[in-house]
């Protein structure tokens, strides 16, 4: 079985007592093939009648090939359902065991879904990647992406992300940027006569016709709190990071990069991704778009 997850310590990081459990890469890709030898199993009409840790073997790459296992056929669609939920319960199971008491927040996600929401299992072997924020927010229908930003704030870290993005010199780069003056919210100011520029600026990237109103609505500025960090998350994509470190003649460090900021924006906000992912799944949208660029 592949290892305990182990994480040195994040990438610019200012508390260095900070402690996260991250998922490894081979972990990931254990837990990852494990889903898609059941997959394939259930592709072919198929199930297993048992599955244990005793019949997972593993590559040193974290690869899974299952043996001894006894593959049931021709039953009746009933009986094969059950039996394929009994399998991934099991195998969420096997997941969870490679962490013991420390799983890490996205594999806990995973493994509780593969146990409760069987209906959503052509997503499980799926990772998305940060790039996910470019298709939700401008190829989705409007209505779609605002419920998935209402929803977006009870995702944990999400609620007070500033405050938390503030303890890590990356990200915190990222968000005052332009002094920070890309992620206010611009409230309405007392006796305004009409919308002004950041008001328009954030109903046009919410895809709101403004008509004719003189300010926002309560609920325009609900969506606009999330939209702030979605867009954080999207622009953090950007090199600014390493723009930033040059130009104040600090020493570049090795994780200190691009990748360094997705390393910590993954540990920071690990359920961010998976619920937005789920959203798209539950309302049949995720099929739609076009996987191979999304996912690895």
């Amino acid at each position: 079985m592949p290892g305990q997850p182990h994480v040195p310590m994040l990438p610019g990081e200012r508390d260095p007592l900070a402690s996260y459990d991250v998922a490894t890469e081979i972990s990931k890709t254990f837990a990852r093939s494990l889903i898609l030898e059941l997959r394939q199993i259930e592709a072919e009409g198929k199930c297993l009648a048992a599955l244990g840790e005793h019949h997972v073997r593993v590559a040193p790459n974290g690869k899974v090939k299952l043996r001894g296992v006894q593959i049931l056929s021709n039953l009746l669609p009933a009986a094969r359902l059950a039996y394929l939920q009994q399998n991934y319960h099991s195998a969420s199971t096997i997941i969870d065991g490679l962490f013991g008491q420390r799983i890490p927040p996205d594999i806990q996600h995973l493994t509780y879904l593969m146990r409760t929401d069987f209906a959503v299992r052509d997503m499980f072997p799926i990772h998305a990647s940060l790039e996910l924020h470019d298709y939700v927010k401008f190829k989705i229908p409007k209505h779609l992406f605002h419920t998935i930003l209402l929803g977006l704030q009870n995702v944990p870290n999400v609620a007070n992300w500033q405050q938390g993005v503030s303890t890590n010199s990356l990200l915190d780069y990222t968000l005052n940027f332009n002094q920070g003056r890309s992620y206010t919210i611009p409230t309405n100011i007392h006796n305004q006569t009409c919308l002004y520029p950041e008001q328009k600026t954030a109903l046009r990237m919410l895809g709101i016709p403004k008509g004719n109103q003189i300010s926002l609505t309560p609920y325009q500025i609900a969506l606009i709190r999330p939209l702030r960090f979605f867009d954080f998350k999207r622009n953090r994509i950007a090199h600014r990071m390493e723009a930033g470190l040059c130009a104040n003649g600090m020493t570049l460090q090795r994780y200190f990069s691009a990748k360094g900021s997705e390393i910590v924006t993954r540990v920071r906000f690990p359920l961010v991704i998976p619920y937005i992912q789920l959203e798209l799944q539950r309302r049949g949208l995720l099929s739609q778009l076009d996987l191979n660029p999304l996912f690895n």
